[in-house]
């Protein structure tokens, strides 16, 4: 869906769209470039994503960690 979402978002502001929905644009990256076209980008950023999510994992647990049990919400 970031593929779609993408080449919906950057195509020029004329009237009238080349792709008017993101159904439209689906179709075409189907017809032109198959299911691998839905895939492009996805390695990067998921390599991206990765160290991202981890770091924000670690700092999460360390300020948890500073600030100690008493400031955690009573569930």
């Amino acid at each position: 869906m970031n593929t779609v979402k993408n080449r919906y978002m950057t195509q020029p502001d004329v009237s009238p769209k080349k792709y008017p929905t993101p159904t439209s644009i689906a179709r075409y990256i189907y017809r032109t470039e198959g299911l691998r076209g839905f895939y492009r980008g996805f390695l990067p950023s998921f390599l991206r994503a990765f160290p991202t999510n981890a770091s924000a994992v670690f700092v999460f647990e360390l300020v948890m960690k500073t600030l100690g049990p008493e400031h955690l919400d009573p569930v």
